[in-house]
């Protein structure tokens, strides 16, 4: 017997008639010979994917950079149709809240030790050298950790137990989620990346004004990330969960 790998591609369609929360997708490819078989697995695999979903998902949402394997809501495979729906609105909620909050405990860090070495004159390589260090753990422990309150959050929301990364499989789709991360790092875009770059490096800027908050978490005071933290809070959930 011959062994064939296929592959199918889905992309953005349209919005659904009745509800524009609804993205629909169609298969870009189509494999006229084995359609049929491979619809059915789509079928399988978006079913079984979203009544397992908890703890560990079983895909991964990425736009651009920024690459995650937070929810998909109302993921559905129509039959008759064989198209794909979601609800792109929710998927994006979920992505970018879990990203903010990454932002914001890396700023508390950054903050912390900010007073520590910066002020050296000059910076001494020993002194760079560390602060690279204390980056790279400061970054995997605030993605990990805003990683598990989303989780721990779904599984109460569930009636499940507190999540256990050891029992979870936490270090296996930790590791994987960084090397897909690593990658995209050199992945490049034909767009005005470069300009949106020089925007956010402005908005850091602004972020010396700040207060905190009565769950410990670093408000920042300026007009548009007040109203973009208070958005995820009602939206999401993720600011003002700060108990794990």
């Amino acid at each position: 017997f011959t062994k064939k790998h296929c592959r199918l591609d889905f992309g953005f369609n349209r919005l659904h008639s009745d509800n524009e929360d609804i993205a629909i997708f169609v298969e870009l490819y189509p494999h006229e010979e084995f359609r049929d078989a491979m619809m059915e697995v789509v079928k399988n695999k978006v079913e079984s994917g979203s009544s397992s979903y908890w703890p560990r998902p079983p895909h991964i949402v990425s736009v651009r950079r920024m690459i995650n394997d937070t929810e998909i809501p109302g993921i559905h495979f129509d039959s008759q149709t064989q198209e794909l729906h979601c609800d792109w609105k929710g998927m994006f909620t979920a992505l970018l809240s879990e990203q903010k909050l990454y932002f914001i405990t890396m700023a508390n860090w950054h903050k912390g030790i900010r007073a520590s070495w910066m002020d050296e004159e000059p910076i001494s390589t020993k002194a760079a050298e560390s602060y690279l260090k204390m980056f790279d753990q400061a970054h995997f422990r605030c993605m990990r950790d805003a990683r598990r309150k989303r989780i721990n959050r779904k599984l109460r929301q569930n009636g499940n137990n507190k999540y256990r990364p050891a029992q979870h499989g936490e270090k296996k789709a930790l590791k994987y989620l960084e090397e897909l991360r690593y990658y995209a790092d050199f992945i490049e875009f034909s767009d005005d990346e470069e300009e949106e770059e020089e925007k956010e490096e402005e908005e850091w800027e602004e972020y010396d004004e700040e207060t905190e908050n009565d769950d410990g978490m670093t408000e920042y005071i300026n007009e548009d990330s007040s109203d973009y933290i208070h958005d995820y809070e009602s939206n999401a959930g993720l600011i003002s969960d700060t108990s794990e």
